[in-house]
């Protein structure tokens, strides 16, 4: 077992490009109602620089919030977080 970083493992598409891209690989799976919904993974290290952004931990980052996929066509979607309302926080 590797004690390198997620940082350090994942592939970097172009270091030379405007941030850090990394490219890393998860398996998807279907889950609901007639398979109808279809769930991947976001990386750790993604989750933790969000939680970091807003002074949390992972925990109380991954209790208080929820991923929001934006997109209108399908050459690709994009993840942000946003946090829960009290309603949402019920459920």
């Amino acid at each position: 077992m590797s004690n390198k970083t997620p940082e350090e493992t994942a592939e970097q598409i172009d270091p030379n490009a405007k941030g850090k891209y990394y490219k890393d690989t998860f398996q998807m799976n279907t889950v609901g109602k007639n398979r109808s919904v279809v769930t991947t993974a976001i990386p750790k290290m993604v989750i933790r620089k969000a939680a970091e952004a807003k002074s949390l931990s992972v925990k109380e980052f991954v209790d208080t919030h929820q991923v929001i996929a934006m997109y209108n066509n399908f050459d690709g979607i994009f993840y942000t977080f946003e946090e829960r309302t009290s309603k949402q926080k019920e459920s």
